[in-house]
């Protein structure tokens, strides 16, 4: 699986990183679990052919840089719409940006 998320006028998700990103996860984290940073927020892990895509806990992951991601759908936001919550566990670092998520069945 292969994830490419984009910050929409939020800025970038950490510093560190650029404002479009692809992912490889290096690990998807189980349902009813949440990722490092986000305690109270378990994940869902499901992904809708149709937009918006994503539930309110959406799914999680950990990249090998030992960073994690938690995009899910945001109906309470203004706008409403596709959040993604970044961690850094290492450095303390969190970010919730608004970002572009699609999703395509590939056959």
């Amino acid at each position: 699986m292969a994830l490419a998320s984009s910050a929409s006028g939020a800025g970038p998700p950490l510093a560190e990183v650029s404002a479009h990103i692809w992912a490889s996860p290096l690990e998807m984290l189980p349902t009813g679990t949440s990722i490092p940073g986000n305690d109270g927020y378990p994940v869902d892990g499901l992904i809708k052919a149709e937009a918006p895509y994503l539930s309110l806990h959406g799914f999680g992951y950990a990249l090998a840089d030992g960073t994690y991601a938690n995009p899910f759908y945001g109906d309470r936001f203004v706008p409403p719409g596709v959040y993604a919550f970044f961690s850094d566990p290492k450095n303390g670092k969190t970010s919730e940006p608004l970002v572009k998520f699609t999703a395509t069945i590939v056959p």
